[in-house]
């Protein structure tokens, strides 16, 4: 595993906060902040109840949750957009070679689109665990580098035999004339 930057841990949605939220971001908090559904982890915890995958407000702007994936990880698409990677099940431990898979096997044009737009003002975006706190984690957080934009959300989904299965978000920029 080298060619993506991979997260896991052991339980709880992962994150995609905007660089320009770090601050704003408290993660559990203080102690008994995991039982509390109006602390930044309670919420995201509620926030994906109904799906894999939702957004969520964080200060003036707004976080990606991934409800409780065994693995996440961010890679680029075919096209140099920013995707992000649901891990749902793996054969074996060459994930890279999975991901490139999946990629390969999923096309913009045979993706979903969520209906769900995201815009960030500031370059950056981090994929951590969101339970953690940006700058102080248990888990580790990946920088993903991303220029400022409006993002529609498009998800797509591969499945290979019985033990593979991957959700690909991919974010499209809003201005791209070819959206599906």
């Amino acid at each position: 595993m080298c060619d993506f930057d991979y997260l896991a841990c052991d339980g709880g949605p992962h994150l995609v906060l905007p660089k320009e939220l770090s601050r704003q971001w408290q993660g559990v908090g203080p102690l008994l902040g995991a039982l509390s559904s109006s602390g930044d982890y309670g919420r995201a915890c509620a926030a994906t109840t109904n799906g894999q995958m939702t957004l969520i407000s964080v200060g003036q702007g707004q976080a990606m949750v991934l409800d409780n994936p065994p693995m996440s990880a961010w890679g680029h698409s075919p096209e140099g957009w920013v995707d992000i990677y649901f891990l749902a099940a793996w054969a074996d431990t060459n994930t890279d070679l999975l991901l490139k898979r999946a990629v390969q096997a999923t096309p913009t044009s045979a993706m979903v689109d969520t209906g769900k737009k995201w815009t960030l003002t500031q370059p950056g975006m981090v994929l951590l665990f969101a339970g953690d706190k940006p700058g102080d984690t248990a888990f580790g957080e990946n920088p993903i580098p991303i220029e400022p934009g409006s993002f529609r959300i498009l998800e797509g989904h591969y499945k290979g035999g019985s033990n593979e299965e991957i959700y690909i978000y991919r974010l499209q920029p809003d201005s791209h004339p070819t959206a599906p």
